[in-house]
């Protein structure tokens, strides 16, 4: 008896034997295609994640700086109190490498901008440990002020 069936023979049918599901010839594509669809719904989900959380460290920003900005200068010990904690947070957004604000200036303006923060700080600390402090910053002061908002109005 032969082992190997011979090409002259007859192929048998098969009968009653059927799939358990209807392949359709296209069906790779639409599997593909959803696939597809699933990927670029992820990428679209992850892009406006993305956008969320840098917008919200946008504003976060923003929001410090226009805080400091609008502080009220008539107390200069609550001043330096509130400005220090406030330009505290400046001070760790403009360290952050990731923060789209420090893009759009030079990194000598974003020095410059942490030295004038640090020189303002150093002259705010006189008047947070005095006991009395008159009504008036001394100009010193004043002037470090005024060149700090200088400094940030050009990050927002």
């Amino acid at each position: 008896m032969e082992l190997f069936v011979s090409a002259d023979s007859v192929d048998i049918p098969l009968r009653d034997i059927k799939p358990l599901w209807e392949i359709v010839d296209f069906s790779f594509f639409v599997f593909m295609g959803m696939v597809g669809l699933f990927v670029a719904l992820l990428f679209l989900v992850f892009f406006w994640l993305r956008g969320r959380v840098r917008a919200k460290r946008e504003h976060g920003f923003r929001l410090c700086v226009q805080e400091f900005v609008h502080l009220t200068v008539s107390n200069p010990k609550e001043f330096a109190y509130q400005s220090t904690e406030i330009l505290g947070g400046v001070l760790s957004f403009l360290s952050d490498e990731n923060n789209p604000y420090l893009k759009r200036v030079e990194a000598s303006q974003v020095e410059q901008t942490q030295e004038n923060i640090r020189l303002f700080l150093q002259a705010a600390q006189e008047y947070k440990y005095k006991k009395e402090v008159d009504s008036s910053m001394n100009e010193a002061w004043k002037k470090t002020y005024d060149n700090l908002v200088g400094d940030l109005y050009a990050y927002i």
